[in-house]
């Protein structure tokens, strides 16, 4: 069982996939707003937890919006890599990419495939 989202839908995926790692094994967030999450509440999250889900982030550069979510993104990826493992981590950003669901289409076969090797 996995979790999907984009942009809002992308950060409740990744905070409920975290959350709920006992249910799902994979994260697909696309162009969250991730600057709405505070990086304790990743901690609490994540370290000490065995049962980890894969997780997918994706972002571009296009747009105002998709630019400010990519920073974020960049940022949390820096430390992801040092908290989260790094077989179970994809952090996707494209400067083409931009901030709607004919972006996300694109990726959607890599992450699929990303979250059942």
């Amino acid at each position: 069982v996995g979790i999907l989202g984009s942009s809002s839908g992308g950060l409740a995926s990744f905070y409920m996939g975290l959350k709920y790692s006992d249910v799902f094994k994979y994260i697909l967030s696309f162009s969250p707003a991730i600057f709405f999450y505070m990086p304790d509440a990743l901690n609490k999250l994540i370290i000490g937890n065995d049962r980890l889900p894969k997780l997918y982030i994706s972002g571009g550069y296009r747009s105002f919006l998709e630019r400010t979510i990519t920073d974020f993104i960049d940022i949390y990826s820096m430390y992801l890599s040092k908290i989260y493992p790094k077989e179970k981590l994809l952090v996707r950003v494209d400067e083409d990419y931009d901030h709607n669901e004919l972006q996300w289409r694109f990726l959607l076969p890599e992450a699929f495939d990303f979250s059942i090797k």
